[in-house]
């Protein structure tokens, strides 16, 4: 199991969970990322093709976005989302350790091993409620 880090786990939720509150521009720059990610050790041939498949990561404009780096650009989306959707960006917490869990549904921490399946039902209707209010906000 690795270190819990907050900031880590906060920024993969978000991608993970809540690409639906982003703007158009921001899946760009992440897909774009993305596809640097894949790229990198491919021979020219193969960066091609990943560019043609989730966009030119040296195009200037995604690549001023990401120029102090992929972490910073989502503290950035973060940042923004907590202040534009403050009711709809739901992040999902352990009852025991306090640490983020895996997906808004999740009923174990990955962290401490704390489990409230009990609560299951419940559970399923906040998120559902709070996905369905983001869903209709945008």
């Amino acid at each position: 199991m690795s270190t819990y880090d907050e900031q880590r786990e906060l920024r993969r939720y978000l991608w993970e969970q809540f690409p639906y509150l982003c703007t158009a521009r921001e899946l760009e720059v992440y897909k774009a990322n993305l596809g640097k990610q894949k790229a990198v050790g491919a021979e020219p041939q193969g960066q091609a093709i990943f560019r043609r498949m989730f966009g030119d990561w040296e195009r200037a404009d995604v690549a001023a976005e990401l120029a102090l780096g992929f972490d910073r650009f989502t503290d950035q989306v973060l940042e923004r989302l907590t202040h534009e959707h403050r009711d709809l960006f739901f992040v999902h917490r352990c009852g025991q350790c306090g640490r983020i869990a895996r997906t808004p549904r999740a009923c174990m921490c990955q962290w401490c091993g704390h489990e409230w399946y009990e609560h299951r039902e419940r559970q399923d209707r906040i998120a559902a409620r709070a996905i369905e209010q983001a869903k209709e906000a945008l």
